[in-house]
């Protein structure tokens, strides 16, 4: 077979391809079967948090505080009201592909007076100093506490 006939084999192959991606229609996107008693409902738009990946809810306070992937905390009222950023450890983070502050938690005893209980948990890929940011590679996990200013918001 000649270049000629080459080009023609490799045209019909594509010809091919093509009509058979533009024969099946588009997989319908399933909704998920629920139980009656169940609702899917919005609660709060958290979109000032950027890649919001983590939450606690503030122990014997309406609030709720939402970990973003790249090392920022922000604290929410249960109406939804942003009331500011409460931690940045995003100079600690590495947040390339699945890394990142995954996990966050409060002291259960928390207790804004007392600075042993006064701790944030978090759970995050640590891109120690020296190491190039490139994105790839081994990382480590950490897993550590911040103490918190006495009065994290007044409300």
């Amino acid at each position: 077979m000649g270049a000629r006939g080459r080009v023609r084999l490799v045209v019909l192959m594509l010809s091919m391809v093509a009509a058979t991606l533009l024969a099946v229609p588009p997989a319908a996107v399933a909704q998920p079967t629920l139980p009656t008693d169940f609702v899917i409902e919005n609660v709060m738009d958290v979109s000032d948090t950027v890649l919001a990946a983590g939450m606690a809810f503030l122990p014997g306070e309406p609030l709720l505080a939402i970990a973003g992937k790249r090392g920022l905390v922000d604290l929410y009222g249960e109406d939804g009201t942003r009331h500011g950023r409460i931690l940045d450890i995003s100079d600690k983070v590495n947040h390339n592909n699945d890394h990142g502050l995954t996990g966050i938690a409060f002291h259960p005893d928390f207790d804004r007076a007392d600075p042993a209980t006064r701790l944030l948990y978090l759970w995050y890929v640590w891109d120690p100093d020296g190491l190039a940011d490139e994105g790839s590679g081994r990382r480590i996990s950490r897993l550590t506490s911040v103490e918190l200013a006495p009065v994290v918001r007044d409300l």
